[in-house]
């Protein structure tokens, strides 16, 4: 379960880093957002790009985050209404695991969408925004035959990054919008810096294998996707450097 929480915390985090999908004006992350639920790097523009992705299928994809989230809405409510205020985390992990099960249904609908070309790169994109927190999976593991000493030492790198990142991002960060850009800034140095430290563990056929499990170098673009009923027309983009 708790590798669970952070491949989604990761992504997550990746689809935050490109278009702040769950800060909440004035206030914390949010998770129980309908807009958002499921795979949030689908949400951002330069992703879609990528992807090429029709206007059809963007707006089934948000469909699908709202619909999904209104399901379980209430049953979630009640929960969170319960075992929210808890202090010991095991006391609110129903909650969490709810969460989970909500945001993988979710992204199990919203990737139907997608045709098995999207499909491929999605996941290449994803395995690139995992960082070193990929390596904990067993596909992952498998598919690079790591040893046993080199999962040992990753998920040494592992624990070290989370805890930097919650020095780096903690709960309150949130709260002083103006200081996010630089707090990502940091986080996107320390996952490059982390990531690096596990490449050096590898095996030469194993960072070959690894880079072709990656695919072609994406680099996520800070911006949002437009909400419904207000994407921009071809050539009408609002440029991201002007204010």
């Amino acid at each position: 379960m708790r590798s669970a929480c952070r491949a989604m915390l990761a992504v997550g985090l990746a689809g935050l880093l490109a278009g702040l999908a769950l800060a909440q004006p004035g206030g914390g992350a949010r998770l129980a957002r309908p807009t958002y639920w499921g795979n949030t790097l689908l949400q951002n523009k330069s992703v879609q790009e990528e992807l090429k992705l029709t206007a059809d299928q963007i707006d089934k994809i948000r469909e699908i985050s709202h619909s999904i989230y209104e399901k379980h809405r209430e049953e979630l409510d009640a929960l969170e209404e319960k075992l929210g205020g808890e202090k010991d985390r095991k006391k609110r992990e129903p909650v969490n695991q709810m969460r989970l099960r909500i945001n993988e249904e979710a992204r199990k609908g919203q990737e139907e969408i997608l045709n098995p070309q999207q499909k491929k790169r999605l996941k290449e994109i994803t395995l690139q925004q995992r960082g070193t927190g990929a390596f904990s999976e067993e596909e992952v593991q498998n598919a690079l035959n790591l040893t046993a000493d080199q999962k040992d030492k990753i998920k040494t790198i592992e624990n070290d990054f989370h805890k930097q990142w919650r020095e780096i991002l903690p709960p309150d960060a949130f709260r002083n919008r103006a200081e996010l850009p630089e707090r990502f800034k940091k986080m996107d140095a320390l996952r490059k810096e982390s990531l690096d430290k596990v490449l050096a563990i590898l095996r030469d056929d194993q960072k070959k294998k690894y880079k072709e499990m990656c695919g072609a170098p994406f680099e996520l673009k800070i911006e949002r996707a437009a909400p419904p009923g207000r994407r921009p027309a071809p050539g009408q983009e609002k440029d991201p450097n002007k204010r």
